[in-house]
């Protein structure tokens, strides 16, 4: 499947960027959720959208706010037009309590729901990650990866990595963007291995975006 040829991508710039200080510290990987955890998240979900279908596999765990407790993030609307066709998304955070309790942090604004695009969630380093896959027909194809962290009490945008890869016949060409809306250090790159070439550029106005108010359609940087 192209998203997971474009999500390794993605992964491999984002290590770079890692290394460049573009990313935060890290945070320990959790474990699976345990059927009674997957209960009480399926319970929060449904007493905020009742009637509205919990897509358990398209949901991610872990800790958002680094209070050791468990958080998730899931989709309001499925995240796979293959399932249920073509309709926008929402992403709902919840915050994990004591008493294994979860409550509403914040909802996205609708992710634009088209036949060539899948949407993924993740939390990470204390960060959730919104991950989206599209394809502009047989030969071009484009990944995209969000994060936003809490500060203070509300998930800001604070970085984005594109790809995009269009393959003619044998020849194939990459392309993307890495910013750090916290620096506003912005890298354009193009090619891959040897013939990988970066470009550096920082945008003063640059500055971190809303979960709830991000413009899925409108990206900071272009």
């Amino acid at each position: 499947m192209w998203y997971a040829y474009l999500y390794k991508k993605l992964k491999r710039n984002l290590l770079s960027m890692l290394l460049a200080g573009f990313a935060v510290c890290a945070n320990p990987v959790l474990a699976g959720p345990a059927p009674a955890l997957l209960a009480q998240a399926k319970a929060a979900f449904e007493h905020y959208a009742p009637g509205a279908h919990f897509h358990e596999d398209a949901t991610a765990f872990g800790d958002i706010n680094g209070d050791g407790i468990t958080d998730f993030a899931t989709f309001l609307g499925d995240p796979n037009y293959n399932d249920h066709g073509v309709e926008d998304v929402k992403v709902l955070v919840f915050l994990g309590a004591k008493d294994h309790t979860f409550s509403l942090l914040e909802a996205s604004r609708a992710l634009p729901g088209h036949e060539r695009i899948f949407y993924v969630v993740d939390i990470k380093r204390q960060s959730v990650f919104v991950h989206s896959d599209g394809s502009g027909g047989c030969c071009s194809h484009w990944g995209m990866e969000l994060q936003f962290r809490q500060q203070a009490s509300r998930l800001m945008l604070i970085g984005l990595e594109s790809v995009n890869v269009y393959v003619d016949g044998s020849d194939e060409q990459e392309s993307g963007t890495s910013a750090n809306l916290l620096t506003g250090k912005v890298i354009d790159w193009s090619g891959s291995g040897k013939a990988r070439r970066e470009k550096k550029r920082v945008l003063t106005g640059l500055k971190p975006v809303s979960f709830a108010e991000f413009d899925y359609r409108h990206l900071p940087v272009e």
